[in-house]
């Protein structure tokens, strides 16, 4: 009976994004910036930048969320970024998957002088999502004489099990290089699936379309000393009815050879609290996270949240002398 629940379960929140909540997203956003924000395409110290992502999310609930993301977006010239994308996601028993791939643009605009920028960012690709209906156990297969009957109708139903939609959206991202400050802002704003394409996986296609998730981030980045730097950062994501609301800070402390100690928390408002820790070598970027749960599906998951694996390696000297003010994690 514990397996069949189990199972239910991720086959009702499998179910639940389909329609209403959040698209599959990481803990460590800034890790993956193409699918936080278009603007910031090419917003990168270097000329190519090259990131991957991987997250475990709910491993002792049935097989959990399995997701990967990879990027590489590259910077010819100061104010052109060109971009692709790539995110990945499976969960449950029940053949649940998620892949969306998308290119992306930017154009960046100086303002006031050399150290201030405004990015305009486009998007475009596709997702394709699938389901095997015929691998879901459900509540209306339990029989109260003999229990899980998989004989009896699962009483779901979908249009289609496997369907592929076209995706659009943009953004806009400000930043201050000013290496003579003490405080350099940054704040963006982004609007995914702005091409509002019919739902395939909805009860009622015609009258439903994929809503519109719209990302709001900013921060300001910190030196405190010539060897410690502390990044405060928020982010805000709405989908629907579904929200997301995070605040944290994370610090970059310059050790031996130039190379940099992350240390970050973060809080997920009515979610998890995040802790992550990484380390910079040169252009590599390595980052762990794990999120702790603090919400009331922490009793399903017996205190286990997700863990979380960030990579990223920049080629190039770049042609902008500042690095840009980003948080890497």
């Amino acid at each position: 009976m514990k397996k069949i629940t189990i199972t239910i379960l991720l086959a009702y929140v499998s179910i639940c994004k389909l329609s209403a909540q959040i698209d599959p997203h990481f803990s460590q956003y800034y890790a993956n910036p193409l699918w936080l924000n278009p603007a910031l395409t090419g917003v990168v110290d270097g000329d190519i930048r090259l990131s991957c992502n991987v997250k475990n999310q709910w491993g002792r609930v049935g097989t959990g969320y399995q997701t990967q993301g990879l990027a590489v977006d590259y910077r010819p010239t100061n104010q052109i970024g060109l971009g692709f994308t790539a995110l990945s996601q499976g969960a449950g028993t029940a053949g649940y998957k998620y892949l969306a791939a998308y290119s992306s643009f930017s154009y960046a605009v100086a303002l006031s002088n050399e150290f201030e920028w405004l990015n305009f960012g486009l998007q475009a690709g596709l997702i394709n999502r699938s389901v095997d209906l015929s691998k879901f156990q459900t509540d209306s297969q339990y029989d109260p004489s003999f229990g899980y009957n998989p004989g009896l109708p699962i009483n779901e139903s979908l249009l289609s099990e496997n369907a592929t939609i076209f995706d659009a959206g943009i953004g806009v991202f400000y930043r201050n290089d000013n290496p003579y400050k003490k405080a350099n802002y940054f704040i963006g704003a982004s609007a995914a699936h702005l091409s509002r394409p019919n739902d395939p996986f909805a009860t009622d296609v015609q009258n439903y379309r994929l809503p519109v998730r719209l990302n709001f981030h900013g921060g300001v980045k910190l030196t405190m000393s010539k060897n410690l730097g502390l990044t405060p950062h928020f982010i805000y994501i709405r989908q629907n009815k579904n929200e997301i609301a995070a605040v944290g800070s994370y610090s970059e402390i310059r050790v031996e050879n130039d190379d940099t100690l992350i240390l970050g928390i973060m809080y997920r408002l009515d979610d998890a609290i995040l802790a992550n820790i990484g380390y910079r070598v040169g252009r590599l970027g390595i980052c762990a996270s794990y999120d702790f749960n603090t919400s009331a599906f922490n009793n399903a998951t017996r205190g286990h949240g997700g863990l979380e694996f960030a990579f990223s390696y920049t080629f190039g000297k770049g042609v902008i002398g500042l690095s840009p003010v980003l948080p890497k994690f």
